[in-house]
């Protein structure tokens, strides 16, 4: 924990807000141990709410900085990375949380510039010793400094048509090159991977039917896997749902794409 003093030049200490603190632990728990989110998440909100004043709205801040931040992940390490001097590999896992949890506010979340930092600073000064606190504070700060238009063109510059779309979407680099071989070109995927990324900024969750403003019904997508040798049926639990079979010959570019040997399985009308 940091125990600089205000006469050294930082604020006085104080408490790091609940929400944040609870999105740090629940981030760090899936970065470090593989956790799920969706599983430990609820229950570190169910624990807040039984012991203290945790409000609907901390909620809803504290389930955004996670899944925002884990849905963002990939283009979230790209923009760190061109604000530190050494492979975010190297980095304690600690930092990388927290730059990425402050950058997520500082890039997709309506919340002033200066309070990200701020509370960022206030979780890690928790958690870190002073060399790690500002080294935070340096690179939240530079990525504040950067105009959006500095890091349009610096991620025009990427020669790989494939690996632009992965970062400025935040999908694998093999998904992406699996998709048009798929489901029909580039074109479906920058739609699809644009309303994702419109749903992020506004800062409301996902569908299962389709991001909004894609137009995209499930009907449509079982049209598509169907194509694919994937067959698709209208889920009980949602309208907006299906459910895949898995009885269905696995479509040649998902294995082709994911680098394994998947086994093919005899559909209903397979030769036995």
């Amino acid at each position: 924990m940091s125990e600089r003093r205000y006469s050294d030049g930082y604020r006085k200490l104080r408490r790091a807000d609940e929400p944040r603190r609870i999105a740090y632990e629940v981030l760090h728990e899936v970065a470090t141990q593989g956790a799920f989110a969706n599983i430990v998440l609820p229950k570190a909100l169910r624990q807040a709410r039984r012991e203290g004043h945790f409000s609907d709205r901390d909620a809803a801040f504290t389930s955004e900085l996670v899944h925002g931040t884990l849905r963002a992940i990939g283009r979230l390490d790209w923009v760190i990375a061109r604000h530190v001097d050494r492979p975010l590999a190297d980095l304690d896992p600690r930092v990388l949380v927290l730059a990425r949890m402050g950058a997520h506010q500082l890039l997709d979340m309506r919340v002033p510039d200066h309070a990200a930092v701020s509370a960022t600073v206030d979780v890690a000064r928790e958690h870190l010793t002073d060399g790690p606190v500002r080294f935070v504070n340096a690179v939240l700060r530079s990525i504040t400094r950067e105009e959006d238009a500095e890091r349009e063109a610096a991620l025009a510059a990427i020669e790989d048509e494939d690996e632009a779309l992965g970062v400025r979407y935040s999908h694998p680099a093999w998904m992406v090159r699996a998709f048009p071989r798929g489901f029909g070109g580039a074109r479906l995927l920058d739609r699809r991977t644009r309303g994702s990324s419109r749903r992020r900024q506004r800062g409301s969750h996902g569908h299962p039917g389709g991001p909004p403003g894609t137009h995209e019904t499930s009907t449509n997508w079982q049209t598509r896997l169907r194509t694919s040798w994937i067959l698709a049926s209208h889920s009980a639990r949602s309208p907006r749902a299906l459910s895949c079979s898995s009885r269905v010959t696995p479509p040649d570019f998902l294995r082709s794409a994911m680098g394994v040997r998947v086994p093919r399985m005899r559909g209903p009308s397979s030769p036995r």
